[in-house]
């Protein structure tokens, strides 16, 4: 019936393996039923014997007993590990992730509650709400003994409740009680911020706006309700429901909350091309301001003009940097004016660009070097900002001097230098000129002393060779060979990504990167370089992702069966299903979550200039 086994382990020698526990249990049990039938008589040449300690025989039996069932156990818990072959569809496929899934011990939480989530995700798109509720009950279930912390654990019960619903508020709404039923630590309370932030953004997006905006005003933090708010706003503002966006302004408290979420609106609007609601929400957020004497709100007046902008309201954008100027804040002033010089040059207004540019360095020189309580130097980060302002309109050779000023004004902040020097480059480089892009890379090479910054700037600039070069030459810079692996794979290199990888000093870091270079392997194709990868992983959790990856690979191939068949045929519960799950994913069509785990890794690629490699 379950045609598990690969061709590669259908050999004498693993059926042998195989069979040999249940013949040394069949062998067992008829001792045992030989030792019963005589119980303490001793039969020996036709003579009848009773023995001198019966209490030596029954415990030799008893123990005997043990070894017999143990032999068993194999043979009876067998089925439960296998999917048939010969039923390879959708649910099925689901159903052996979900078993495999709940029979990971409850000492690894983090990863069965994970994996129960994302089957339960699968099963609801499959159609199969059943089984994605049995799954979250299972998890549920799991959480109730205890989760690592307060905010983990709601936070689990949300996403558990949003992956099971499938996009239906009222069956989130019903999972949620259904969570408090098990267990009252599994009860979310108004304190809650963060998973009811998300909560609330699970329910917009599902078309629950009514309970989304219910779910974030009965939030106790006043940061995470507003949060709550500003992304259930940009999210009717997609969908251009207006009575919903006024909706969620007026849930906000207070005339400046509501400028904030008008702000965001107007920024959103303006972005996906609908205008009249950017200047509806423009006008309502200055009234609000107005209205309320909040003239010094710098950071609401620059999301406005950030707005105005993107909705090609040049004149508005100025008026409202004049505003911001009058604050006498001239940290949130030289944000106004990059964005304002963008938007006039985009306009064709050079030399109006130019002046802003220029009251924007005027401004960043007047603020600290030091930045007090604030970790940083806001003089250094606004010549910074200005810099790269003036690469955007095509004024490289202004943005580079500017940038070669900022050691001088703030001294220890060369790398920030460094780093302006390095945007101006890319924006000479996709203009064209890539002789100008060079030479702000070499002057940017010259500010840095740490050789890991090295063979980033090196790479980014097209210098490969010099890259490894400086790894070879400097012991230190080998903290940079996981940022360089994971560059030269986002670049189609996997070969030189995983040489990379493997270099890695640090027993963590190489695992780390090695488990995120082959989901990358598996979605360029290379299914059998994937599953190396995996096999060096040696963290059981990023182990089970890797190999999530090399099953998603393989069935998204056209090899369902092998996929499958190699699925069943892991020991470790844990792998199991999340390699079942990777075939549920190519099943459905999705890319796979192990993939998108590690795209969106807090380890940010490198982007290479658009310069020719040397």
């Amino acid at each position: 019936m379950y045609e598990h086994v690969s061709r590669e382990s259908r050999s004498l020698p693993s059926i042998f393996a195989a069979g040999t526990p249940e013949l040394l249990g069949l062998r067992l049990t008829y001792q045992l039923w030989l030792a019963i039938r005589s119980g303490t008589a001793n039969v020996r040449r036709g003579q009848i014997r009773r023995r001198t300690r019966p209490w030596y025989y029954w415990t030799a039996v008893v123990v005997q007993t043990g070894f017999a069932v143990m032999c068993f156990i194999p043979t009876i818990l067998a089925p439960s590990r296998y999917v048939a072959a010969s039923d390879l569809d959708l649910k099925t496929v689901l159903q052996g992730a979900a078993a495999a899934a709940a029979s990971v011990p409850d000492r690894d939480m983090i990863e069965k509650v994970a994996a129960l989530r994302e089957v339960a995700r699968a099963q609801a798109a499959a159609g199969d709400r059943e089984g994605a509720r049995g799954s979250v009950d299972i998890a549920f279930s799991t959480l109730a003994q205890g989760p690592p912390s307060e905010t983990y654990g709601a936070n689990a019960v949300v996403e558990l409740s949003v992956a099971s619903a499938g996009e239906d508020p009222m069956e989130v709404e019903r999972l949620l009680k259904r969570a408090a039923t098990i267990s009252p630590k599994l009860a979310l309370d108004r304190f809650q911020g963060y998973a009811l932030r998300n909560l609330a953004e699970a329910l917009a997006r599902a078309g629950g706006p009514a309970a989304a905006i219910a779910r974030a005003k009965s939030i106790a933090d006043g940061n995470w309700r507003q949060a709550a708010l500003e992304v259930i706003a940009a999210i009717e503002t997609e969908g251009k429901s207006r009575p919903w966006i006024e909706q969620s302004v007026a849930a906000a408290r207070g005339p400046g909350n509501r400028a904030r979420v008008l702000a965001q609106v107007a920024r959103r609007a303006a972005e996906i091309g609908d205008p009249a609601t950017a200047r509806w929400a423009i006008a309502e957020a200055l009234r609000l301001i107005d209205g309320a004497r909040s003239a010094s709100a710098p950071d609401i007046l620059v999301e406005i003009v950030k707005a105005q902008a993107a909705a090609g309201d040049v004149e508005g954008a100025r008026l409202v940097a004049d505003r911001i100027a009058r604050t006498r804040d001239d940290w949130y002033l030289v944000e106004a004016l990059t964005v304002l010089a963008g938007a006039r040059a985009y306009a064709g207004d050079k030399p109006g660009a130019l002046d802003s540019l220029q009251a924007s360095r005027e401004a960043a020189l007047r603020l600290p070097t030091a930045g007090g309580f604030k970790p940083g130097s806001p003089r250094a980060e606004a010549l910074r900002t200005t810099a790269v302002a003036y690469g955007r309109i095509g004024e490289g050779d202004r943005g580079a001097a500017l940038a070669g000023t900022i050691p001088k004004e703030a001294s220890g902040w060369e790398y920030l230098a460094a780093e302006a020097l390095l945007a101006v480059a890319r924006s000479q480089a996709e203009a064209g000129n890539a002789d100008g892009a060079r030479a702000r890379c070499e002057e940017a090479l010259k500010l840095l002393s740490r050789p890991a910054d090295v063979v980033r700037y090196k790479w980014t600039c097209g210098d490969d060779a010099g890259a490894w070069r400086a790894v070879r030459e400097s012991p230190s810079a080998s903290t940079a060979l996981w940022s360089l692996a994971i560059a030269e794979a986002s670049a189609g290199n996997l070969i030189g990504a995983v040489q990379a990888a493997e270099a890695i000093p640090d027993d963590r870091n190489r695992v780390l990167a090695l488990a995120s270079l082959a989901p990358l392997q598996a979605k360029a194709g290379d299914v059998a370089g994937a599953r190396e990868t995996a096999r060096k992983v040696t963290d059981e959790s990023r182990r089970a992702s890797a190999s999530q990856a090399v099953a998603w690979g393989r069935a998204r191939a056209g090899d369902v069966r092998g996929a499958v068949d190699e699925a069943t045929a892991q020991q470790d519960p844990l792998v199991r299903a999340r390699m079942l799950l990777g075939v549920a994913e190519a099943q459905l069509g999705w890319s796979t979550r192990a993939l998108v785990l590690s795209e969106t890794s807090t380890e940010r690629p490198w982007a290479r200039l658009p310069l020719e490699r040397r």
